[in-house]
């Protein structure tokens, strides 16, 4: 992208500074991701356009910005379900904590890709368990978390601690809570 098309696509005419140009489109794409349920297309079509407006922001500003972090895994699944989920619940708090302290974009891209992989990770932990659900699922809805905890942690006292119990204890399960599993697996497709 040249300096030109950089100007043009991040509308630098229009504001005082590069920095309140980068906000104005940033702040729409973070509030996306702050409050939206995780969804992998989504959530990849929010980083193209950070990569865009990053690559704008080096074109202007004559400097890399490139960041090649690896993902550091902070979250890894337990053998019982309450104790993952908690564990899940910290880390993309951090993540999420992390996304919103900066309007950098590719800061936040880094953030996101740690999300994502945390958010795969989790996924993983539920993919086996594959429940009886009625179909037409909508995936947009967020996941009530405490309402989800709350039954993770009804499980628990029922001695349901494993993805093993859940599965053979299916008929005890609440329609909401099989829903929310097969939200929770199908939000990686």
């Amino acid at each position: 992208m040249t300096e030109k098309e950089a100007r043009q696509f991040i509308n630098l005419d229009q504001f005082d500074s590069i920095e309140e140009a980068v906000e104005e489109l940033v702040f729409p794409i973070k509030s996306f991701l702050l409050t939206s349920p995780i969804l992998k297309k989504t959530f990849l079509s929010k980083l193209k356009k950070l990569a865009l407006i990053s690559e704008a922001c080096e074109a202007i500003k004559g400097e890399s910005t490139k960041n090649n972090e690896k993902i550091k895994p902070i979250f890894i699944p337990q053998k019982e379900i309450l104790s993952t989920f908690m564990a899940y619940e910290q880390a993309i708090s951090k993540h999420y904590l992390a996304v919103s302290s900066t309007n950098e974009p590719r800061e936040i891209m880094v953030s996101c890709e740690q999300l994502l992989h945390t958010h795969a990770t989790y996924v993983a932990f539920w993919n086996e368990c594959q429940l009886t659900t009625t179909s037409g699922m909508l995936l947009s809805k967020p996941l009530d978390r405490m309402v989800f905890y709350s039954e993770l942690k009804n499980l628990h006292v029922k001695n349901i601690r494993t993805i093993a119990e859940i599965i053979k204890s299916e008929s005890e399960l609440s329609h909401d809570f099989k829903i929310e599993v097969e939200r929770i697996r199908q939000s990686m497709t």
